[in-house]
């Protein structure tokens, strides 16, 4: 065996047994949106932080970490005319919840949580603003 493969054999197991790995790279899209990804996975657990900038003056944020059993996605945003959004995920051990928000420039608001079990059912309640000021709300239980 060749002192070469030999060194490539033991770069690759060190990578399997968990050793951290990151990368980032940043591009331009055709529509001036700028991209930027920072990606890692350390002992079985994969983050990808992604943010991504308008020429307009928008922007959204994403973090998605997977690993040791749970999914994790966790957004934001901004657009140019002052409108905003949140929205967060979980899923882990048989349940899934699913939290948002929406603020818009006009005035008009949402907010919104979803819960699920594996075998429980779930609820998804609701409320919120129109731009015209009228109040809403509501929820749902699926069993």
């Amino acid at each position: 065996m060749s002192k070469s493969l030999f060194v490539r054999g033991i770069f690759l197991l060190a990578l399997s047994a968990g050793a951290a790995q990151a990368q980032s790279t940043t591009r331009t899209l055709p529509n001036a949106d700028v991209v930027t990804n920072q990606r890692s996975d350390s002992n079985g657990v994969y983050n990808d932080q992604r943010n991504v900038t308008t020429p307009a003056g928008g922007s959204l944020t994403n973090d998605r970490t997977v690993g040791n059993g749970q999914y994790t996605d966790t957004r934001s945003g901004t657009n140019a005319k002052g409108g905003s959004f949140t929205n967060q995920r979980t899923v882990a051990k048989g349940s899934y919840t699913d939290d948002r928000t929406v603020d818009r420039a006009n005035g008009a608001t949402y907010n919104s949580q979803r819960v699920a079990s594996a075998g429980k059912g779930g609820t998804h309640s609701w409320s919120g603003t129109t731009a015209a000021g009228r109040s809403f709300s509501g929820s749902r239980t699926v069993r």
